[in-house]
């Protein structure tokens, strides 16, 4: 795997310096696995900076999509240029070219063009208009090739390669549909970080088989979460056919062993009687952070009591899924044991942290 610079950049740490970049009027290109997080951190700089942002894949692109589509008027030649190009040239768009490693030797002349000279065809980008390339490491695509010395020397080349605490915080911020099976997940995933994959095995890359990389899960759990009561099998074939056999297997495990465990409503009514697994009972224990998850949204003394009963490092790893839920207004009839045990264990963080 080439490294281009001396350290890899969290997500936080890279839109930063991407936003940066962008304000500056300077050249950035953005390296790092499949499915990290690139196209979703320009979304969010776009936004911040209050610019217009076009995204174009490279890798699915033509010569003449970068050097637009010739027409005569009035027997002068012409480019039509794509919409995501015109918008900036028309205005100070962000321009996102993704994929950039895998185009061919075709287009990648007119790419280039676009990129180190901001002219597509023979029209000049609007001044206030930013290029961001990204691209994955040459090894993890099919026909890689890295830029020369002489471009990457036009760039600011950022690595990228997000935390598993952000890829966490990710999955907890989800809305809509899936937020509480992606809050589940982001418990499970808080403390078997195996789950995800930030580098695709040769296997995935040479035979185009899936990974577990984020924006895999997220795909997965979407269409897990759809599918909901239907057969095991359907549920098993979605997410290996998002993440692979042997991430699939391994989350379906954890919730597998969730007919041992009390629900969340057994939870809630009394959470120092409902059934705990005991410490042997490791996997059980690792999948009732996704119930807390789902129990703190509800009732977070609830939430505290019960994970005052876990084993020491799984409860710890349960205040930081209890902790991003705020507490409501609503009265509980478990707010003394919950703020025992929320002390007592916010302590024991305190001190392994220390």
């Amino acid at each position: 795997m080439a490294q281009y610079v001396s350290q890899t950049l969290s997500y936080s740490d890279c839109k930063a310096a991407v936003a940066a970049c962008v304000e500056a009027g300077v050249g950035v290109y953005v390296v790092g696995p499949p499915g990290c997080g690139k196209s979703s951190m320009m979304v969010e700089v776009a936004r911040d900076l209050g610019r217009p942002l076009s995204t174009l894949i490279a890798s699915n692109c033509d010569p003449v999509d970068f050097a637009g589509l010739p027409y005569v008027v009035d027997g002068s030649l012409r480019r039509a240029l794509m919409p995501e190009i015109q918008a900036a040239v028309d205005t100070a768009a962000i321009l996102f070219l993704d994929e950039i490693a895998s185009v061919n030797d075709t287009v990648k002349a007119p790419l280039m063009r676009l990129i180190l000279e901001q002219v597509a065809g023979a029209t000049r980008l609007h001044a206030g208009a930013a290029i961001v390339a990204a691209g994955n490491y040459a090894d993890q695509c099919p026909n890689g090739q890295e830029l020369t010395a002489a471009q990457t020397n036009r760039f600011v080349v950022l690595e990228l390669l997000p935390t598993i605490d952000e890829v966490v915080g990710y999955f907890r911020r989800l809305t809509g549909p899936l937020a509480d099976e992606a809050a589940d997940f982001a418990a499970t995933l808080d403390m078997d970080p195996t789950l995800v994959q930030f580098t695709p095995a040769r296997e995935s890359i040479d035979a185009g088989k899936p990974f577990a990389s984020p924006r895999a899960w997220e795909r997965g759990l979407r269409a897990w979460t759809v599918a909901g009561a239907r057969t095991d099998a359907v549920g098993y074939a979605i997410l290996a056919g998002s993440v692979g056999d042997e991430r699939a297997a391994k989350f379906l495990a954890y919730r597998r062993v969730r007919h041992t465990l009390p629900s969340v409503d057994e939870i809630i009514a009394s959470p120092t009687a409902a059934k705990c697994p005991s410490a042997d009972r490791r996997i059980e224990q690792i999948s009732s952070l996704g119930i807390l998850a789902r129990v703190a949204a509800r009732d977070v003394w609830a939430a505290w009591t019960y994970a005052d009963r876990l084993e020491r490092d799984i409860a710890l790893a349960a205040t930081r899924v209890i902790m991003v839920h705020p507490v409501k207004a609503t009265a509980s009839p478990h707010m003394m044991s919950g703020a025992r045990a929320q002390a007592k264990l916010m302590g024991a963080a305190s001190k392994a942290v220390g």
